[in-house]
């Protein structure tokens, strides 16, 4: 399960470094149907949420996802 998480982390932070496009309306389009890559974040985090309060889940594999969770960036940068 760590390696689905880390996999997942590195997803986040993937989607977080994704420069917005250039052009406004492609970018409201992308955003507009979640393919943006603050909305994939989103996404990302919202699962790694619900990993870390997933009783299925071992007492180690929900503590380490909410680790993870908490080390990821809690915003896009300022220039963004």
């Amino acid at each position: 399960m760590k390696q689905q998480i880390d996999a997942l982390v590195r997803n986040v932070r993937t989607d977080l470094s994704r420069p917005r496009p250039a052009e406004n309306q492609l970018a409201g389009g992308l955003a507009a149907i979640g393919l943006d890559g603050l909305s994939m974040a989103d996404e990302g985090r919202a699962v790694l949420a619900r990993w870390a309060e997933d009783m299925a889940l071992s007492a180690e594999d929900r503590h380490y996802a909410g680790q993870q969770l908490s080390a990821l960036p809690p915003e896009l940068p300022p220039d963004r």
